[in-house]
C-alpha cells in the first residue's frame, strides 16, 4: 500500500484527486474534517483549537451509516432483522433512534466489491 500524499499536497495539485487509492479517500476526508474543525474553533477564539482529532464514533444511527457508506437504510434494516450486525435501539417507541456498529458494517461492506468484480469477471 503506497502512501497518501499529504492534503497540503493534494490542494496544491488537485490532479492528485484521480490517483488517490479508493482506501485512503475515507481517511483524507476525516483528517480534512477534523482540520476543518479545528480552524473554525481558532476562528471562534475557541480553546479547543489546540485539541486532537476526535476518533470516528464506534456507533452510528442508521441514516448516518447509510449515508456515509451508500447503503440503503432498507438493506441495514434487513441485516439487522437477519442478525448479520447487532444494534442498540435508543427507547421503546417505534420511531426512536437505532444505532448500528461502524466495526461491522465495514466488515459487510468491504466484501462486496471483491464479489462484484468476481461477477464482472465472469467468474
Amino acid at each position: 500500500m503506497t502512501a497518501r500524499p499529504a492534503l497540503a499536497t493534494i490542494a496544491a495539485d488537485p490532479g492528485l484527486v484521480a490517483a488517490l487509492p479508493v482506501e485512503a479517500v475515507a481517511p483524507a476526508l476525516l483528517e480534512l474534517h477534523a482540520l476543518e474543525g479545528r480552524l473554525l474553533a481558532r476562528l471562534n477564539g475557541s480553546a479547543d483549537a489546540v485539541l486532537a482529532p476526535a476518533r470516528p464514533r464506534r456507533w452510528l444511527r442508521v441514516e448516518e451509516a447509510a449515508a456515509e457508506y451508500g447503503i440503503a437504510r432498507k438493506t441495514l434494516y434487513d441485516w439487522i432483522y437477519k442478525r448479520r450486525i447487532t444494534s442498540k435501539k435508543l427507547g421503546t417507541k417505534r420511531r426512536d433512534p437505532v444505532l448500528v456498529p461502524r466495526a461491522e458494517i465495514e466488515r459487510l461492506t468491504t466484501t462486496r466489491p471483491v464479489l462484484r468484480q468476481s461477477r464482472l469477471d465472469g467468474q
